[in-house]
Parts: C-alpha cells; sequence; structure tokens
C-alpha cells in the first residue's frame, strides 16, 4: 500500500525498488498482483529492480541521505 500512495501523491514515470527484499522471488511475483489499481496507470516505464548490490543499496542510501545533511 506504501507504492500505491507515493504513486498517488507524486505520479511517477517509474518506480525503482533495491535492496535484498526488493530482489527476492516473493516480490518479483506478488507485487504486480498487487499493483493494478488505475492509478498505476501513470507509472509509465513500470517497476524494475535496482542493478545496485543489494548488500550495499541501503548503505548507499544512507551515506546519500548524510551527504545531504551535511550541505
Amino acid at each position: 500500500e506504501l507504492i500505491l500512495n507515493i504513486v498517488r501523491i507524486l505520479n511517477p514515470q517509474k518506480i525503482v525498488l533495491g535492496g535484498g527484499v526488493a530482489g527476492s522471488d516473493w516480490m518479483k511475483r506478488e507485487l504486480p498482483k498487487r499493483l493494478t489499481l488505475p492509478c498505476m496507470d501513470s507509472v509509465k516505464d513500470g517497476i524494475v529492480i535496482s542493478e545496485l548490490n543489494p548488500d550495499t543499496a541501503g548503505l548507499i542510501g544512507a551515506a546519500a541521505v548524510g551527504f545531504q545533511l551535511l550541505n
């Protein structure tokens, strides 16, 4: 439901998911089934899994937030 709320608010063209959970077989199988509402029509480029290494994606995200706070 979080993804649907983000789509409703931000109206993105693409959703990129990352990390270990995003690449799991369950997520790949179940996510498309659960995101079939009309609001998902605006996501023209679909939902993709990030090519970042799932073991370091969270660290990279945390570092990006930290750098934003320093500026």
